[in-house]
């Protein structure tokens, strides 16, 4: 899923580069990347060379390596997904910018599971102890157990993603919308997993089973 998003980047830049090649307007590109927390990888810059798009390709491909690739990262409590963050911080780039037409191109390969702690940073879904309900602490409120291990799902997550969106879109930012390999996946796996015999720890964030996302069991 990586490598897929980091193609589809890269193609577009080709394409980006090669369409502003001629062009007199004010035309940059900025890379985000987001885990538990998000990452300001490439500022704003300019894309109208052949070298340019390849300095580029190459800054954000290195700099989400570094992420992924670090010690322990598949056992972390940094590979989380917080799509709240990763927005702002996308919102705020653009910010700099004088453009008239601005977008935002948001890959994911997953669901949210977890939201903005303060700037841009997550909170750690691993929780064993707390109050239900509480900011950072992440509870299934259906089956009345903590998230001991993180979250695959957090409809808390996923409402602060929503809202997240919503005040990007009013701020005049069109936002494209891709999902990397999510076919498939629904909430209902999880929730299968959550109340699954033995299953001493909730995968799923939840207060009810009412969903931001819409049905637990559609995979759209």
């Amino acid at each position: 899923r990586y490598g897929a998003a980091i193609a589809s980047a890269e193609d577009f830049i080709t394409q980006f580069q090669q369409k502003s090649a001629d062009s007199k307007a004010e035309r940059k590109i900025g890379y985000v990347a987001f885990n538990t927390d998000a990452h300001r990888i490439s500022e704003m810059t300019e894309c109208r060379t052949a070298a340019q798009a390849a300095a580029l390709k190459s800054t954000i491909k290195q700099g989400t390596e570094k992420i992924i690739n670090s010690g322990g990262y598949a056992d972390s409590h940094s590979r989380f997904t917080n799509i709240e963050a990763g927005l702002k911080m996308g919102a705020d780039m653009l910010k700099s910018v004088s453009a008239e037409n601005k977008y935002m191109i948001f890959l994911s390969d997953g669901f949210p599971t977890t939201y903005i702690s303060g700037g841009y940073s997550g909170y750690d879904p691993y929780c064993s102890s707390g109050q239900p309900g509480t900011d950072g602490v992440f509870y299934d409120g259906v089956t009345n157990k903590y998230c001991k291990y993180g979250t695959s799902y957090s409809n808390k997550a996923a409402v602060k993603a929503r809202a997240a969106a919503a005040s990007v879109k009013s701020s005049g930012i069109k936002i494209f919308a891709i999902g990397i390999d999510i076919g498939g996946q629904t909430i209902q796996n999880f929730i299968n997993q959550t109340a699954g015999e033995g299953y001493s720890h909730s995968v799923v964030d939840r207060e009810n089973e009412n969903y931001e996302l819409g049905s637990a069991t559609s995979s759209d």
